[in-house]
């Protein structure tokens, strides 16, 4: 029988289903705090990986708005999460 479980390995899934779950559920309290408009950047640029000048192309977005959060001076310049959560935080 140990013999079985040990040729079956092989067949067990790596996955680690608790921290996507907790993920998630993250993601989901995370997005409930968002307007419509921070969602809509979170969701098109962040998750979609849009870039800053498509999204600012997009009808009703202001340019401005979101250059100034990309060139924004808080944080680090070179960090992407940084500039996504300034993107967000500036619509």
């Amino acid at each position: 029988m140990e013999q079985d479980v040990k040729q079956a390995a092989w067949l067990a899934d790596p996955t680690d289903y608790e921290e996507t779950v907790i993920t998630a559920i993250s993601e989901q309290d995370f997005l409930k705090t968002l307007t419509e408009k921070q969602r809509d950047v979170y969701e098109k640029r962040i998750v979609g990986g849009q870039s800053l000048r498509a999204y600012a192309k997009e009808p009703g977005v202001d340019f401005s708005t979101v250059n100034a959060a990309k060139t924004s001076p808080s944080g680090d310049e070179r960090s992407t999460e940084n500039r996504n959560s300034r993107v967000v935080a500036a619509v």
